[in-house]
């Protein structure tokens, strides 16, 4: 990994100005018309106000110098900020703004650092100029109600709509005793750009006066030191001792030789770790993600081309949005043999650790996953008129994550598709029966979210919950069967087979075989479905006679069902047919009853399925064919109703 992550340094450090590196991109809403705004420091008529500068451009950052936060204790020297860290811009020209502290302080940090290293006077004299104005600051961000300061008030100059965003904040400074007689951004006096310069860019004084190995690239170099981990939010940061990612083997008390770098080396990794942490990372079950190629050591690399196409496929595999035509481009790679790693990322952006990372995962297969994905979407849409778009985030949704733990049981079943291992189908039984569980619960917030569950949603009523999540379950194990990772799988299945099949007849009975050799079905299971279609029948009578909540639904142990609670549940749910002989169908009731003493052999202990997916089974055929009723009237206006068989 480290070196894709030299190429990449070295690709982002063509044509960039050596300052660029340590400089921020601010967080940009899109859809919004982003503005930079400027802070006046006006000298001359001794004020403070605020006022739109320009629309934003992505050359702002370097026009305006827009510096990285620094680690630590390091003193605040910015002459611009993001709008959320305005506060750093005030203590580089008034220190800290606690009201009783700001009236005290004598100078801005920006002055303090100034002093320390030196500068002309002049420049001190300026920066010594604008802390007389604290009072106008004071005045300006002080709640006199309850003496704390609100810095945001320093924007209320400024009027901006709904579709409006403030990107950055610049300081300026008008002062004709200075020479500058209109609003001059700081960032572009000569004193302070000189500054920034001799701050980050001087080499180091005392460089090695003799050759050392440097770790990154293996070659010896005179300007060999520990490598510089000072940037909170770096990816640099998995090679620091407390975590341990990537020196776990090294000893501590030796951590300086074993992990020495060159200058030109510690640039090249910074520029990586900036350009991937802004720009390429993806949400795979809740937890963000980088993503970051490898290659083969002589690979010729067209990053823009990887980049582009990668966040595509991305975004198809794990975003909410919906791809309905997939770009061909996606699958269409180059010739090059590469592979992605996708690393876990905790980091709140003033630290940076990362606990685990999805490793070496094949182009070929990951393009193969996004194919079959999509031809699954397109037969469904075709042969069932689903318009439910299935990929990892629809997938995510139906595997309850508990709030508060470390472990993310969701994650970990991606974790193993995309590294190619083989998924136990238990375990996905295992994942339906804890959903079902979580939505008959009702503990749903305000949101609509689960309260101990916050990936699972409210579904509008239990039905649609079983309806969907069974859909879902099926559409996962199709999945896995076909990319040849379900486990205790007898049956091969080629995608390629796949072809559209005659078309449904009204047939109830056809649409139904029609389903069975979709999903192929074996015996057992499809007894189970049919016994899930009495249940369908009775729950549907409930309904009409008044009973919405479907009591019938409480003889399920969503837990799961061994095979004598399957015998017991045949026998309640004959004697509730005999309690709405009216309200049901007997002749489609004996039919389903037919089918299932047909396939559903009790005494075959070799066919037996776990409790789990009896359940599951159980509850396709509950939900088979679900549509909802024309019935409008309170609260039954969503009501489902089950065709009749």
């Amino acid at each position: 990994m480290i070196d894709t992550l030299i190429k990449i340094g070295k690709w982002q450090a063509a044509g960039m100005k050596p300052i660029e590196r340590f400089l921020a991109r601010p967080k940009i809403d899109e859809n919004k018309t982003n503005y930079v705004t400027g802070i006046v420091f006006d000298l001359d008529e001794q004020n403070i106000y605020s006022t739109i500068v320009k629309k934003y451009s992505e050359k702002d950052p370097v026009n305006f110098l827009l510096l990285k936060t620094l680690p630590g204790n390091n003193k605040a020297i910015y002459a611009t900020v993001e709008k959320k860290k305005l506060t750093g811009l005030l203590k580089s020209f008034f220190g800290k703004i606690d009201p009783k502290e700001l009236a005290e302080t004598k100078h801005g940090e920006l002055f303090l650092k100034v002093n320390e290293t030196g500068s002309d006077d002049n420049f001190l004299k300026l920066l010594d100029e604008i802390t007389s104005l604290k009072n106008v600051l004071l005045g300006k961000i002080v709640d006199i109600g309850n003496d704390k300061t609100d810095v945001k008030k320093l924007l209320e100059d400024i009027s901006i709509n709904r579709g409006e965003e403030i990107a950055i904040v610049a300081a300026f400074i008008k002062a004709k005793d200075f020479g500058f007689t209109s609003p001059t951004p700081f960032s572009q006096i000569e004193p302070y750009k000189q500054f920034v310069e001799n701050t980050f860019l001087i080499e180091d004084s005392n460089k090695n006066s003799s050759p050392k190995l440097c770790y990154a690239s293996g070659e010896i170099k005179n300007d060999v030191s520990e490598m510089n981990l000072g940037a909170r939010y770096s990816l640099n940061k998995m090679f620091v001792t407390e975590t341990k990612n990537y020196a776990t083997y090294f000893n501590k008390k030796h951590y300086a030789k074993n992990y020495q770098i060159s200058k030109e080396y510690q640039k090249y990794l910074d520029l990586a770790s900036t350009f991937l942490l802004e720009k390429y990372k993806v949400t795979i079950a809740g937890v963000q993600h980088l993503f970051i190629p490898t290659f083969l050591s002589r690979t010729e690399i067209d990053f823009d081309l990887i980049f582009d196409k990668t966040i595509k496929q991305t975004d198809y595999l794990f975003k909410f949005s919906e791809i309905k035509q997939l770009d061909n481009s996606i699958t269409d790679w180059v010739d090059d043999i590469f592979w992605l790693n996708f690393l876990s990322i905790d980091s709140d952006g003033n630290y940076f650790k990362s606990n685990d990372i999805i490793k070496d995962v094949s182009i070929p297969y990951f393009v193969e996953i996004i194919k079959t994905l999509d031809r699954l979407n397109n037969y469904l849409a075709e042969q069932y008129g689903s318009n439910t778009f299935y990929n990892f985030y629809q997938f995510y949704n139906y595997i309850p994550v508990k709030k508060g733990t470390n472990k993310n049981e969701a994650l970990e079943l991606f974790k193993y598709i995309f590294e190619h291992r083989e998924v136990d189908k238990t375990i996905l039984f295992k994942h339906f029966v804890r959903y079902m569980i979580v939505q008959r619960s009702g503990q749903f917030d305000n949101s609509k979210k689960h309260r101990a569950y916050a990936n699972i949603r409210e579904q509008g009523n239990f039905d649609f919950a079983i309806s969907n999540g069974v859909m879902t379950f099926l559409v996962f194990l199709k999945f896995l069967k076909i990319i040849k990772l379900l486990n205790n799988n007898d049956m091969e299945e080629n995608i390629e087979n796949l072809k559209p099949i005659e078309e449904v007849k009204t047939d109830y009975w056809q649409s139904i075989e029609k389903f069975f050799a979709d999903m192929q079905y074996n015996d057992m299971q499809k007894g189970l479905f049919f016994l899930g279609r009495v249940l369908s029948q009775v729950a549907y009578a409930q309904a009409k006679s008044n009973h919405p909540t479907k009591p019938v639904l409480n003889k399920i142990n969503y837990n799961g069902m061994d095979r004598d609670a399957i015998v017991r549940l045949k026998l309640d749910l004959a004697e509730k047919v005999r309690q709405y002989v009216r309200k049901i169908n007997l002749a489609g009731v004996e039919q389903n009853f037919s089918k299932f003493t047909h396939y559903f052999n009790p005494n075959n202990r070799e066919e037996w399925l776990s409790p789990e997916e009896n359940v599951f089974y159980l509850l396709s055929g509950y939900s088979f064919g679900m549509i909802k009723t024309n019935e409008s009237s309170n609260d039954k206006e969503n009501q489902e109703k089950q065709i009749k068989s």
